[in-house]
């Protein structure tokens, strides 16, 4: 049961951060908690976050948020990919090493995103919003760094 946590528990951000809110554009500026939780699981237990895990989150948030079916797994599938192929370089460092690791892959991520659902909906929408939601992905990512070593703490080593 405890192998299913980090699956567990970044359904429930997702979730919890796709919940309505009653305020206009919200959605906008939320931080991607995806992008945060696909990197930490990658770096530190890829064990337990298989690509077929990123891909349902993916579908789960498009599924919430009524994104293009898919689109949020083509952001999601490169950066874990990279977060993996990357991972040794960031396990046994500093945890600002690894916030740095994160804060160059989530921009390049958010504007996939970005690029896609234009793509997708056949115009460019405003970039601002993608700016904000950037940095606030970023910035919060101790915060969600902090949350997943605690739940990481409750795992069997190997798993």
């Amino acid at each position: 049961m405890r192998c299913i946590l980090p699956l567990l528990i970044t359904a429930g951000f997702v979730i919890l951060f796709a919940l309505p809110t009653g305020l206009p554009d919200f959605f906008a500026v939320k931080p991607m908690v995806a992008l945060a939780a696909i990197y930490y699981w990658a770096i530190y237990r890829p064990d337990l976050l298989p690509y077929t895990v990123s891909f349902a989150i993916g579908l789960l948030y498009d599924v919430l948020v009524g994104t293009p079916l898919g689109l949020t797994s083509l952001v999601l599938l490169p950066l874990h990919a990279v977060a993996v192929s990357q991972r040794r370089f960031f396990v046994k460092k500093s945890f600002l090493v690894g916030w740095w690791g994160f804060a160059m892959l989530a921009p390049p991520a958010i504007v996939l995103n970005w690029l896609l659902a234009s793509t997708y909906f056949g115009r460019f929408t405003t970039i601002q919003p993608m700016l904000f939601q950037t940095l606030l992905t970023i910035a919060s990512y101790p915060l969600f760094a902090w949350l997943f070593g605690q739940v990481e703490r409750l795992l069997p080593r190997n798993a």
